[in-house]
């Protein structure tokens, strides 16, 4: 305010602020408006009385002084309090010179009331939250020492409270850090980050702010620091930048909004042989693209519907291959995975190199490979040998067969007899040879049939009763009552097991006896069981040897395989056998003793089976048959036992010679071997199915190849049946009497013929009785629709519907191992398509239909046995 005139006090009056005006020597008041009359207390007749330093506590020197400062400039503004009146009360002044009526010396003071101190609730509550913070709260003054602290703040940072004189650069360790913090809060208003400050018991990290604020209590500028605990945060981001850095496997963080890699580790880049991180994340990922994909695929398309894919299921894992810098490919498998950081949606992806999971896969699979060529090989080889050893042994058995159904001496009989057993006996080593072979490549068959038991066990004796014999042994049979004759069961394979006990049995016993003791097991709620234990007296078996006698190549003592002889294949096949028919196979034994193989396995008794019309011995019209074999050995053979029954036998030494004998003549059956030369057994027969009406007629493989992929060969090549070299006469007369009673080319029907074999029907079911039994009812089911079908299209002339039907039916037919209605449906087949198909030869294909669905249900109604569900 400047120096004012009395004059200039009637401008204050009607202000609602006091304005009083004193003198300076005295201190007393000589004029006030009315808002300081008021203030005052007083009425406007006490103003005399009233003097202004004793009312704001000053004494006559400091108005002198307020007078002097006053002059020196506009005005002066001081703090003063009102204690006259009726309260005390705070207020500011205004203090101007002013030249009094008399011309002394005077003040003019204006003053500004302040409301009596009320403290905010608010600010209460802002107190009482800062008291009680989970973060650290300090205020220091402009030279960073503490003005204040939260409770939390003197936990954390229990130096403040320790130094008298303790201040923000105490809690770093590093002074010259602290400084550049303070200078930036200063300079800038605030400073904020994480850094690691100086905390109980060691150092942590912590998220904080610094920035410039008021002081409320005094109104000076401070600065406010605010801090809260992240180490366990950042001390799990370190651990994770340590794995994401240090992984060997390329780890990369890709942002899908921006389709960039924002992160990667060094193995990343490496990968695709980049000279740093930056390069990958700078550049466009579609850069290590190929055009396509291995599957086809546009790289780019594949890979934006992938992304997508994972974002929409949190998840995938998919083959991606890449091009590095160096134009070599990388084939990795990418597993991305949805991740946030901060604000942002990113996906963490990690790749696995695939180059060296293909290597071990094409090791594995060159292994494979090898490891089936050399099982081809051996499988070949064994093929190869058994080929080349039943070839002979098949001249041998046969021969010897003939000259035993003729007359001559005794002594004559015996030494053929003799040859005639060597024979067999070479053969069952050929076949323990090839059934190892079968086991250890898993394809050991059971095929259960229902079979004559005691018949078995005796002819099984009668067989091995002249070995016995010639070294005086006596050999016995004990069969107990219980024992049931017919039971199903694989009788070829159950005689093996017999006669390699039994014959084990008699090889190694020099005095004494064998015996074979049979019993008959039921026992409540388990399922019947045959018991056989075959005991001898012989030199018996270490019993530190007892676990290895089971194993390949293994007998008792090393000594015996060349006092007795033997493979040492005869337990472990026998072994395998019993345990494929689900049962198991022991021994006791003591040297010097003896010793007792027991065996035990379920067997389900059966009905007597039918009687074929072989078995009754019934006669063979003679056929034209054509052979086809190289062999001169074999030649003659199978000339000398088709002959014998009348048959005429046109001899072809090659599969091309067959062929032109079957494109010119007409044959009733074609008995083919499979190796030959020029054109094999194989090939001669798809060349004849394709000649047409010349090449419906019955193909048989007649040979000595005779493991289960060989009949399979055999059969998809268009063959009917498969004779396996040595040939038993009364199979091959049981194959020739079919085809005499269904050839195509023989008129009349065959009503007492048997046309099912249940034998034949088990193997191609796999030996499922269960399975065949379904089989059976299905084609019996649908028997009546059939036949019905097949008579309405030969009613309406429709030979495609005919040929269609006959087709349908030659498939069901071998399913169920009839042969005979399988060619005959082959014929019909043909001759429909042919529409060479006469009325009567369609009768005796539809008789024959009506047979084969008479015996089915012959069969079905003697073996009841339950079949399996169909879907």
């Amino acid at each position: 305010m400047r120096q004012l005139a009395w004059t200039d006090l009637e401008h204050y009056d009607w202000l609602s602020v006091p304005v009083w005006a004193c003198e300076v020597a005295t201190g007393r008041v000589r004029w006030a408006n009315a808002a300081a009359i008021s203030a005052w207390g007083a009425e406007p007749g006490e103003l005399s009385d009233l003097v202004v330093g004793e009312g704001l506590r000053l004494a006559q020197e400091d108005l002198l002084s307020l007078w002097q400062e006053a002059g020196q400039g506009e005005g002066l503004t001081i703090a003063g309090q009102l204690c006259q009146g009726l309260a005390d009360r705070d207020l500011r002044l205004q203090v101007a010179q002013l030249v009094l009526p008399d011309g002394q010396a005077g003040l003019c003071l204006q003053a500004q009331l302040q409301a009596p101190a009320t403290i905010d609730p608010l600010a209460l509550r802002g107190v009482e939250a800062v008291l009680h913070f989970s973060l650290a709260v300090v205020m220091f003054d402009l030279q960073g020492r503490v003005l204040m602290q939260n409770p939390f703040a003197l936990r954390a940072f229990p130096i403040l409270g320790q130094l008298e004189s303790g201040g923000f650069a105490d809690l770093l360790d590093n002074k010259a850090e602290a400084e550049q913090v303070w200078r930036n809060a200063i300079e800038f208003g605030a400073d904020q980050g994480e850094r690691q400050f100086s905390a109980r018991p060691k150092p942590r990290w912590y998220a904080y702010s610094l920035h410039r604020v008021l002081d409320p209590v005094t109104g000076e500028k401070a600065m406010l620091l605010t801090a809260q605990d992240v180490t366990e945060r950042v001390q799990s981001e370190q651990k994770f930048r340590v794995l994401f850095e240090q992984a060997a496997n390329p780890l990369l963080l890709f942002d899908p909004a921006i389709a960039r890699v924002v992160d990667c580790n060094r193995a990343a880049a490496l990968a695709l042989r980049l000279a740093s991180r930056r390069q990958l994340i700078d550049t466009d990922p579609a850069r290590f693209y190929p055009e396509r994909q291995p599957d086809g695929s546009d790289s780019r398309q594949q890979a934006a519907a992938l992304l997508e894919e994972a974002g929409r299921r949190g998840w995938q894992r998919f083959e991606w291959l890449f091009l590095r810098t160096d134009g070599s490919e990388l084939l990795v498998e990418i597993t991305l995975s949805p991740v946030s950081v901060g604000d942002r949606k990113l996906l963490l992806m990690a790749w696995y190199d695939l180059s060296f999971r293909r290597l071990i896969e094409r090791q594995l699979r060159d292994a494979k490979d090898e490891a089936e060529a050399a099982s081809r090989a051996k499988s070949q080889f064994l093929a190869n040998m058994s080929h080349e050893i039943r070839t002979p042994l098949n001249v041998i058995t046969g021969m010897t067969g003939l000259l035993l159904d003729g007359e001559m001496p005794p002594q004559q009989r015996q030494r053929l007899e003799l040859v005639h057993f060597s024979a067999a006996g070479l053969v069952e080593l050929v076949d323990d040879i090839l059934d190892f072979s079968r086991i250890e490549a898993g394809r050991l068959t059971i095929l259960p049939t229902v079979c004559d038991l005691h018949a078995l066990l005796h002819r099984t004796t009668e067989l091995l009763r002249y070995s016995a014999e010639q070294t005086g042994l006596q050999l016995a049979l004990q069969l107990a009552p219980a024992v049931p004759r017919y039971v199903e069961a694989d009788e070829g394979r159950l005689r093996q097991v017999l006669l390699n006990l039994a014959g084990n049995a008699i090889k190694f016993t020099a005095r004494g006896s064998v015996s074979l003791q049979v019993d008959w097991l039921e026992e409540g709620g388990t399922a019947p069981r045959l018991n056989v234990v075959v005991a001898d007296t012989g030199i018996g078996i270490e019993a530190d040897k007892l676990d290895m006698i089971f194993e390949p190549f293994a007998q008792g003592d090393d000594s015996t395989s060349r006092r007795h002889g033997g493979s040492g294949l005869g337990l472990t096949i026998t072994r395998r056998i019993v345990e494929a028919m689900q049962g198991y196979i022991g021994v006791l034994s003591q040297p010097g003793v003896g010793s007792r193989f027991c065996f035990e396995i379920p067997l389900r008794p059966s009905a007597p089976p039918q009687e074929t019309a072989t078995q009754g011995h019934h006669p063979v019209r003679p056929l034209r048959i054509l052979l086809a074999e190289d062999n001169p050995m074999n030649q003659t053979l199978a000339l000398a036992l088709l002959e014998q029954d009348g048959h005429q036998v046109t001899l072809a030494n090659n599969g091309k010679e067959a062929l032109a004998y079957v494109e010119r003549e007409g044959y009733d059956l074609v008995l083919m071997d499979m190796q030959m030369p020029e054109m094999d057994g194989l090939s001669a027969t798809l060349a004849i199915r394709a000649l047409g009406e010349r090449g419906r007629l019955p193909i048989v493989a007649m040979t000595a190849n005779v493991l289960p992929e060989d009949k399979a060969r055999c059969l998809a090549a268009g063959m009917d049946d498969f004779l396996s070299k040595p040939i038993k006469v009364e199979r091959l007369r049981q194959l020739l009497y079919g085809v005499a009673e269904y050839s195509p080319v023989m008129a009349g029907t065959a009503s007492d013929a048997m046309l099912f074999d249940a034998g034949q029907a088990l193997l191609i079911c796999g030996g499922n009785a269960g399975l065949l039994a379904t089989l059976l009812d299905q084609y019996l089911e649908e028997w009546p629709g059939r036949q019905a079908a097949l008579q309405a299209v030969w009613a309406s002339g429709d030979m495609a519907g005919l040929a269609e039907l006959a087709h349908l039916f030659k498939g069901s037919l071998g399913a169920l191992g009839a042969m005979p209605g399988v060619m005959q449906a082959q014929a019909i087949e043909q001759a429909a398509r042919a529409g060479a198909l006469d009325a009567a030869t369609y009768d005796d294909f539809l008789a024959l239909l009506a047979q084969c669905a008479e015996q089915f249900g012959s069969y079905r109604a003697a073996n009841p046995g339950s079949a399996h569900a169909t879907q």
